[in-house]
């Protein structure tokens, strides 16, 4: 529900997931402000999506090359790894078919590119960078208090905003799905006339 607030851990968005049979690939994104440093050490501050591995199989496009985010990709300890816009790629790597496997900086991490995204993709705003969003702290969104960045400083009062989204489940509809969101206290439940 747009532009609406509330406290969610990433423990919520795990039992959402586990627990919603008319809504799938729960997922959640947070735009995040980076320095993005190429190798040749050119510098632009760019928007990079913080996504779960949800986000692309949302979207249902593949990567032009290489893979998209992974769900392991967001486990502790994993390797930094970011996907990238075709025109990133055409920009900062000259359109090289031996772009994955190599380097970016974005801010202070070294990320490995692990795939392309062909051109015009840019979900869920208009990005040309994806990282993989990782818990870091109990709190994911609304908590106000400080934490470690990720999903579990999402929507944060105090910190960047961050977005919850799922696709109907095959057959659903939305009428449904919003009943059942409602029934886990997602969502307040529809007011009368469908508003």
């Amino acid at each position: 529900e747009a532009g609406r607030r509330r406290d969610t851990t990433w423990q919520d968005l795990e039992r959402w997931r586990d627990s919603l049979q008319l809504v799938g690939d729960v997922g959640a994104f947070q735009t995040m402000r980076r320095n993005i440093i190429a190798p040749d050490g050119s510098v632009e501050l760019a928007a990079v999506a913080e996504i779960s591995a949800a986000g692309f199989r949302v979207a249902r496009v593949p990567p032009l090359i290489g893979r998209p985010i992974a769900d392991a990709d967001a486990a502790p300890g994993a390797a930094p790894v970011v996907v990238i816009g075709y025109d990133v790629w055409q920009r900062r790597f000259a359109g090289a078919r031996d772009v994955i496997g190599r380097e970016l900086r974005l801010g202070k991490d070294v990320h490995t590119v692990v795939g392309v995204m062909p051109a015009g993709f840019q979900f869920p705003l208009n990005f040309g960078y994806w990282v993989p969003l990782q818990p870091a702290s109990p709190k994911l969104i609304g908590s106000g208090s400080e934490g470690g960045p990720g999903a579990d400083a999402m929507l944060r009062n105090t910190g960047p905003e961050g977005v919850v989204f799922g696709r109907l489940a095959p057959g659903a509809t939305l009428a449904r799905a919003h009943a059942e969101v409602s029934a886990l206290g997602i969502l307040p439940p529809a007011l009368p006339g469908g508003q």
